[in-house]
């Protein structure tokens, strides 16, 4: 919290593209160094604030990151105690107690709303929202964010946190996205108690849960595709679903990959459900229209891509550096991690020293790595191939417990690393 030695406010703010996780955590680790800063957001408010998907699994790394920032997890998070993986007409294939089959491994998870909530409640400077961009900008001395509607905002440095479809990325001349050839639909089930669903969600539980329960039904040749719900992770009632199938590597059109709430989407993927398991198409049902989802998958089309621009004084964090499937759960983990380090940089070094320190050729090589293994993931679970479906579930069924989270605090080792590294640069281990 020591103000930084290499900032002055007549060399303005820091401004923020972007008002979900990662821009509301790079601007809490600014405030917490009395860095200057603004954030500027395309959507409205109540539009970043809503439910989507399963929530996120948020990553040792993060926990650190959290840690360091005085949030405490048991104030926001929820824990799954139980996993259970069941086939597409709802038998079980395996089940995971974390207390039993993980070395009492604390699966922490959140709803977006929630933490996005919770980091805006540490954020206590400007946020601006329904601020398009229209450009960027770069000179020794800055960089200039340019609005749609003529108005302009300058600062020091320019944060690009501002997603997949990102506006910053465009601007500095990023490469465009490609597709994955897999389509995601999210939504949140209104659930009664003493309701048939909520029968059938007990029944899923299988055993009394101490917390929370995730569901993950998986395809085969003639039920193909991916889905899961978190029950009763997140609070009594509260049911976020999100399936995956196989859809065409579709281009970016309009308003690009958050293409959500739109005429024909709960029909469209009902009529897809069809012979599916009877809890998975009733939380569908019981999800009102307007809160159902859906998306193309992408990525860039060169992983390797920089992650800063030529002059130094832009940089792209999160998804719009390293947009990916979700299917090994670092996305949003990744994020956290790109907005602290590079937040704690900026009030530490100079603008271009941070940002270069940032844009490493180790981060960029570990996020390509794991861009690609969760592309690879993803063609798995939602294929439509008979031997690779009855693969994926033989491998599911007879895999080490302990490979499950395994696999998962491997992969946050990248993260990690980027975190430890910049916490020894800036004398903050």
């Amino acid at each position: 919290r020591t103000p930084s030695p290499h900032t002055t406010m007549a060399e303005g703010p820091v401004v923020i593209v972007g008002a979900g996780v990662c821009g509301l955590t790079a601007a809490m680790v600014l405030q917490r160094h009395e860095i200057p800063y603004v954030v500027l957001e395309r959507a409205k408010q109540a539009d970043t604030d809503v439910d989507v998907g399963c929530g996120w699994d948020i990553s040792p790394a993060v926990l650190k990151v959290f840690d360091k920032c005085d949030l405490k997890p048991q104030d926001f998070m929820g824990l799954y105690s139980d996993m259970h993986l069941l086939n597409m007409s709802g038998g079980l294939v395996r089940h995971f107690n974390c207390e039993k089959d993980l070395d009492n491994y604390q699966s922490w998870a959140v709803e977006r709303s929630t933490l996005i909530k919770t980091l805006r409640s540490r954020v206590s400077g400007e946020v601006r929202y329904g601020c398009a961009v229209a450009g960027v900008t770069e000179d020794e001395s800055g960089a200039t964010v340019q609005l749609e509607g003529g108005d302009s905002v300058r600062g020091r440095a320019v944060l690009g946190c501002d997603g997949v479809n990102s506006a910053v990325r465009t601007a500095i001349g990023g490469q465009a996205l490609a597709g994955t050839g897999i389509q995601a639909w999210w939504g949140r089930a209104q659930v009664q108690p003493g309701s048939p669903l909520a029968d059938a969600i007990t029944k899923a539980s299988i055993e009394k849960s101490k917390t929370g329960t995730l569901v993950w039904y998986l395809g085969d040749g003639s039920k193909p595709g991916c889905f899961m719900a978190a029950l009763d992770a997140f609070g009594p009632g509260s049911f976020p679903w999100a399936a995956y199938v196989e859809g065409p590597k579709a281009e970016v059109t309009g308003d690009g990959p958050r293409q959500g709430a739109i005429g024909g989407v709960k029909d469209n993927l009902t009529a897809r459900l069809a012979g599916r398991a009877d809890l998975f198409t009733q939380l569908v049902a019981a999800t009102p229209g307007e809160m159902v989802y859906t998306t193309h998958l992408y990525e860039r089309s060169d992983p390797e891509a920089p992650y800063k621009s030529k002059g130094g004084r832009v940089a792209l964090l999160g998804d719009a550096a390293h947009p990916q499937t979700p299917f090994k759960g670092m996305a949003v983990n990744m994020a956290i991690v790109d907005a602290f380090v590079l937040g704690s940089r900026l009030a530490k070094q100079p603008v271009v020293e941070a940002i270069a320190a940032y844009d490493s050729d180790e981060r960029r090589k570990a996020a390509t790595h794991l861009v690609e293994e969760g592309r690879s993931w993803g063609s798995w679970m939602v294929t439509s191939s008979t031997f690779k479906t009855w693969a994926f579930r033989v491998a599911a069924k007879w895999m080490p417990s302990k490979n499950v989270i395994a696999d998962f605090i491997k992969d946050d080792q990248a993260n990690m690393v980027f975190l430890d590294k910049a916490l020894a640069d800036l004398g903050m281990a």
